[in-house]
């Protein structure tokens, strides 16, 4: 019984999060990809893979966002420009 519990924790979320990209693709490659660590490991580099996908993709929606505020801003700055420009032609005439 006392196996079953710590082949249960041995394979726990808790464990497999713990382990290195490195010691994962080692799993994969070693003798126990026919068992249980194999499946899991894989798994885990999928789950990483997803989460690093999703980082990087935030980080790309951030960067793209910022990139629309400065060119609304240089814009509404231009726009600005023009109409002071005009304005003062106004004036002068």
């Amino acid at each position: 019984m006392s196996q079953t519990i710590d082949v249960e924790m041995l394979y726990s979320a808790d464990w497999w999060q713990s382990r290195t990209n490195e010691q994962l693709q080692e799993l994969l490659r070693s003798g126990f990809a026919v068992g249980q660590a194999g499946p899991g490991a894989h798994r885990e580099l999928e789950r990483r893979a997803r989460e690093h996908a999703r980082a990087e993709e935030q980080q790309a929606q951030l960067l793209a966002e910022q990139k629309k505020m400065l060119r609304l801003r240089i814009l509404g700055s231009v726009l600005l420009a023009v109409l002071l420009i005009l304005l003062a032609a106004m004036l002068t005439r």
